[in-house]
């Protein structure tokens, strides 16, 4: 779930909050836990997260990818490394740190059979945490 959802989700438990107050005639229900689960959710994402959705980031070390670890990205290797230029789709936080779907501005994959080089015309998303990512340029 991205954050915008997170929030989303928290503006709705929020509603329904109120809603059973009426409904008990509880009018006095406090929606301060609701409320500040918001805002805490708004805060740490814009203003300390490193990386924004559309920004370009860095690749900052080869991840492994074998058979065991990564079945999936095996046909990726030759542009899953250091370096690598992406663009973030979104952004989370996934056990305790920032993490990014992100796609690859010179994806491709490489025919298992042919072993021949083919052009993706559109990305698939990778999740990286921030412990892979670095930003590019300024934040705005």
């Amino acid at each position: 779930m991205s954050w915008k959802e997170t929030c989303s989700t928290i503006s709705e438990v929020t509603r329904k909050y109120k809603e059973l107050g009426d409904i008990l005639k509880y009018h006095d229900a406090s929606t301060y836990y609701p409320d500040q689960m918001y805002e805490y959710a708004k805060a740490l994402f814009t203003r300390f997260c490193p990386f924004k959705e559309n920004q370009l980031v860095r690749l900052t070390k080869t991840p492994l990818i074998t058979e065991e670890t990564a079945y999936g990205w095996l046909g990726c290797r030759h542009f899953l490394v250091e370096g690598a230029i992406a663009r973030v789709a979104s952004v989370d936080y996934v056990d305790g740190k920032f993490a990014c779907q992100v796609t690859f501005e010179t994806q491709s994959w490489i025919n298992s059979e042919t072993k021949k080089l083919m052009p993706k015309p559109h990305g698939s998303l990778f999740s990286f945490s921030e412990d892979y990512l670095e930003p590019i340029g300024e934040q705005k």
